[in-house]
């Protein structure tokens, strides 16, 4: 059964006008309120504003992280390492950022005394990776990555904006069971690609879902509001035997909505994405 969730910090007001932040000053009350919505668990955001703050700065702030998931019963899922892209791993042609390296090892360590959760790796607004030598860049990087997260039972879920087959080339040329792509339907739909192409290109590889939506070439919008295809979405993750999570990383709400848009979010997932009585479709 896929379990439902929600990126860190959309169930609070925004932290200084940042769409995507880590909720400093709140992060535990979150976790309640992902409870009271029926969330089964929260993407964790490690990102370069406020990274001081974050307990996976701290000795003992994953031992605190785990013991309130613990009482709320709200799991952490994954680790969003929104750090790459704030400092992309692929800084500019052919020349990787100075800390890539160090960072993305630190992460991997935190996801596994997270509970070996999935690291997820955003490469989407990066422009580097246009180029086939800054591609191998970063697969040199994350060759060099592989063992530790071996070590540490860690998935590392890359979320790109290619073209699906040129991200399937890409991927193919480092073959890992622990190397996967996170899925992102708003990306795709303001990207203009084809879900059932992207999942005919590398869909076994897809090892989480985000659940957004996206105007072409535009903003994200609420769910249902812009070019994301949800029906095919649906369609294609059951073609494919998707067990994994789908992660909310919607648009923002007015200030103080967020509960009731929480809920209404996790409605929509369940009924144009998850609904039971879906058909399998071997026309997507």
């Amino acid at each position: 059964m896929n379990r439902i969730g929600t990126m860190q910090g959309r169930l609070v007001a925004s932290y200084n006008g940042r769409v995507q932040c880590f909720p400093r000053y709140n992060w535990e009350a979150e976790f309640e309120r992902g409870g009271d919505v029926g969330f089964d668990c929260i993407e964790w955001l490690y990102d370069v504003n406020d990274a001081e703050a974050n307990p996976l700065s701290h000795g003992q702030g994953v031992r605190e992280i785990l013991r309130v998931a613990a009482r709320t019963g709200v799991a952490v899922s994954a680790v969003c390492a929104h750090c790459f892209v704030e400092n992309p791993i692929v800084c500019e042609p052919n020349t990787i950022h100075p800390t890539a390296k160090l960072t993305l090892a630190w992460l991997i360590g935190k996801a596994g005394e997270l509970g070996s959760v999935p690291l997820v790796i955003p490469l989407e607004e990066n422009r580097y990776l246009r180029d086939q030598a800054s591609q191998e860049m970063l697969l040199k990087v994350l060759e060099v990555a592989l063992p530790l997260a071996e070590a540490a039972g860690v998935e590392l879920d890359v979320e790109s904006t290619m073209v699906p087959a040129d991200l399937a080339k890409m991927l193919g040329r480092l073959p890992h069971s622990l190397l996967k792509v996170n899925y992102d339907s708003g990306n795709s739909a303001g990207m203009g690609h084809v879900i059932r192409e992207e999942f005919a290109s590398y869909g076994p590889r897809i090892g989480r879902v985000h659940i957004k939506d996206k105007q072409f070439a535009g903003p994200n919008v609420p769910l249902g509001t812009g070019a994301a295809d949800f029906p095919a979405l649906a369609r294609c993750i059951r073609n494919i035997g998707y067990s994994g999570d789908c992660t909310l990383e919607v648009a923002r709400c007015a200030a103080g909505e967020e509960l009731e848009y929480a809920r209404h979010n996790r409605r929509f997932i369940v009924e144009n994405v998850l609904e039971p009585g879906a058909v399998h479709d071997q026309s997507v």
